[in-house]
C-alpha cells in the first residue's frame, strides 16, 4: 500500500517507497519485538496485534485497490531471465517449454542464501537455535537471549516488507485486504519443512521445499481440471497434520532414547 499510494497518488520515486516501506516493515519487527521481550506479552498475542495494526493503516491510506502505473515498477515486474541452451548451431535459445525467472524468484532464492548462512554459520544464528531449543538454559549459558530476539523480530519484519515488494511487483497495485490468511500459508510451508513449532528444530532448505509442496500442490489440482480448488487447502491441512504428529513422534522417540541411554544408579 505504501507503494502503490506513494508512486500513483503521491508521485514519489518507487525506490523511496520500497526503501520507506522496508523500514517501516524493520521497525514494526522490533515494535513487536519489545513486546515479547520486555513486556513478556505472547508471540502469537503480539503478532496478531501487529498485523491487525498494519491492515489498519493500510485501510486508512486507502480501502480501494490502488493500481500502480510507472515505469520503473514496470520494468522491474517484466524483468525476466530465461533459460537458454546451446543449438547445433552453436547460438544460445530459449528453451522449449519457454522456461524464466522473475526478479520476486531471485529474491527468494537471495533471501533462502542468506538465511540458510546465518542460521548455520554465525554465531547469531547458533543463539537462535540454542533459544528455540531452552530459552532458560540459554540465559543461564550466558546467551543475549533478549538482543537476539530483538534481531530475530527485525529481521522477520525485513522479509515481511520485502515480500509485500514483491507481491506489489506481481500484481502492479496495493490492496488494503490483499494476502488476508496469507500467515497460516506461511506457518503450514515451514511445518511442512520440518520446522519444529515449540522452536529449536529447522532449516532454510526444507522451509524452501515446503514452499514449493505448497505451490506444487494447487498446480497439481488445477491442472487436473476435474477437482475443486479447495482441495488444495484440505490437502495442505493433512499434510500439516501429518507432520506436527510425525514431529511428535519423532520427539518423544528422541526423548525416551535419552533417558534409557542415562546411567543407572
Amino acid at each position: 500500500m505504501f507503494i502503490a499510494y506513494g508512486t500513483t497518488v503521491l508521485g514519489i520515486d518507487p525506490v523511496v517507497c520500497m526503501a520507506f516501506s522496508i523500514f517501516v516493515g524493520v521497525m514494526l519487527g522490533l515494535g513487536m519485538g519489545a513486546l515479547v521481550t520486555y513486556l513478556k506479552i505472547p508471540p502469537f498475542v503480539a503478532t496478531l496485534t501487529g498485523m491487525f495494526l498494519a491492515r489498519g493503516v493500510c485501510s486508512l491510506i486507502s480501502r480501494d485497490s490502488i493500481s500502480i502505473d510507472n515505469e520503473l515498477i514496470d520494468a522491474m515486474a517484466g524483468w525476466k531471465m530465461y533459460f537458454m541452451k546451446l543449438n547445433d548451431a552453436g547460438e544460445w535459445v530459449k528453451i522449449k517449454p519457454v522456461a524464466y525467472i522473475n526478479l520476486s524468484v531471485v529474491m527468494f532464492i537471495v533471501m533462502i542464501i542468506i538465511g540458510t548462512i546465518i542460521l548455520q554459520k554465525t554465531r547469531f544464528g547458533r543463539n537462535v537455535y540454542a533459544i528455540g531449543g531452552n530459552e532458560q538454559s540459554a540465559r543461564l549459558m550466558g546467551l543475549p537471549v533478549d538482543k537476539t530476539k530483538m534481531m530475530v523480530y527485525g529481521f522477520n519484519g525485513l522479509c515481511s516488507a520485502l515480500a509485500g515488494i514483491a507481491y506489489a511487483l506481481y500484481v502492479k497495485s496495493g490492496w488494503n485486504l490483499a494476502l488476508q490468511g496469507g500467515e497460516l500459508d506461511v506457518i503450514s510451508a515451514a511445518v511442512i519443512g520440518g520446522t519444529l513449532l515449540s522452536g529449536g528444530v529447522g532449516y532454510m532448505i526444507g522451509t524452501f521445499f515446503g514452499v514449493l509442496l505448497k505451490a506444487v500442490i494447487p498446480c497439481l489440482i488445477t491442472f487436473n481440471g476435474t477437482l475443486s480448488s479447495w482441495w488444495g487447502k484440505i490437502i495442505t491441512g493433512a499434510l500439516v497434520l501429518l507432520f506436527v504428529a510425525l514431529q511428535q513422534i519423532v520427539m518423544t522417540s528422541s526423548g525416551r532414547k535419552k533417558k534409557s541411554a542415562k546411567p543407572k544408579e
